[in-house]
């Protein structure tokens, strides 16, 4: 809201205010691209809350796990000599 806020005031008296809300717009969209503070601030949370996504993943916990007993196969099959 900041960086909406500081675009629009710096747009009044602009030769190209459209040119100017496409500036405004790149700078929501793409913080990665300028090098201030604030988007550095914003690239820091960004990767911050992907690591929180990330570590709260992790493996599934598994149901139903067979014993070895399961991979015997028939008991009424003759056995290979």
């Amino acid at each position: 809201a900041d960086l909406v806020n500081e675009g629009l005031t710096e747009m009044r008296g602009a030769h190209s205010p459209r040119l100017q809300l496409e500036l405004i717009c790149a700078r929501v969209l793409l913080p990665a691209a300028y090098g201030d503070e604030r988007s550095v601030m914003a690239r820091l949370d960004r990767i911050e809350r992907g690591v929180q996504f990330s570590a709260g993943a992790g493996a599934p916990a598994m149901g139903y796990v067979p014993g070895p007993e399961a991979h015997a196969g028939p008991a009424g099959a003759a056995s290979p000599t």
